[in-house]
């Protein structure tokens, strides 16, 4: 129909043309209205039913959200939940490109559409044993990889404290091999408040800037107000807040 060539053939496979990728663009963005369109008839039908596209922060899918989930399906068994995973910064990602109804993202992000505010959680230092804020700079930390804003928090609050960079001796991308790294007693991490609430044998101290105040971690619930016309987001809103 477009009389151009989409594939190319290679010696190890096949990839598109130019012209392939863009009607690769037009096809995701039709297949996208249309599912849109489907959801948005069964709202107006006034039945939670159909599609609910949620993307979630690690932690808080980790913590939270499955318990809320499984509560919310006893209500609607009827709706079909895609959930994709991810650090805040994908999530929001995949929120602006519209691959997902709503995101459940720690921390502040220039969003065009509302949010609501689910919770608000302290970071701290987790240890094996009690130690002092002050020795900090010259104990083993363990580093746990997570994404750009709030390593910059945290930078931010390390450098307004001391004056020269950690002792990083481990970098682990997993909380909870990180967890468990500090409960062997290998050295201190930065951490959100969430990540040892079930672990009450971690000694723990919040992280505070010299005026006294805490650093904190906000998560809220992403979502563009169109969404609200369909009868499954809705109902998650509704149910979420």
């Amino acid at each position: 129909d477009f009389d151009c060539k989409i594939v190319l053939r290679k010696p190890r496979g096949i990839e598109f043309s130019n012209e392939g990728k863009l009607l690769v663009r037009f096809a995701e963005k039709t297949l996208h209205a249309l599912q849109e369109t489907r959801e948005q008839i069964r709202s107006i039908r006034g039945s939670a039913n159909g599609t609910l596209r949620i993307g979630c922060s690690n932690l808080y899918a980790k913590y939270e959200l499955p318990a809320q989930l499984a509560s919310f399906r006893r209500q609607f068994p009827a709706v079909e939940i895609h959930l994709k995973t991810g650090f805040s910064q994908e999530i929001y990602q995949q929120l602006l490109h519209g691959s997902i109804h709503l995101g459940i993202i720690r921390g502040d992000y220039n969003w065009p559409g509302k949010r609501q505010l689910l919770e608000e959680d302290s970071y701290y230092v987790f240890s094996a044993s009690p130690i002092s804020l002050s020795g900090l700079p010259s104990l083993p930390r363990i580093h746990y990889d997570t994404d750009a804003p709030l390593q910059l928090a945290l930078d931010n609050w390390w450098f307004s404290n001391y004056k020269r960079p950690p002792a990083a001796v481990m970098e682990v991308d997993n909380v909870d091999t990180c967890v468990q790294l500090v409960r062997e007693g290998l050295g201190f991490a930065l951490l959100s408040g969430i990540c040892a609430r079930n672990i009450p044998d971690l000694y723990r101290e919040k992280l505070t800037y010299k005026d006294g105040s805490s650093l904190q971690r906000r998560t809220w619930l992403y979502y563009d107000e169109s969404a609200l016309q369909i009868g499954t987001v809705k109902a998650f809103i509704d149910f979420l807040t």
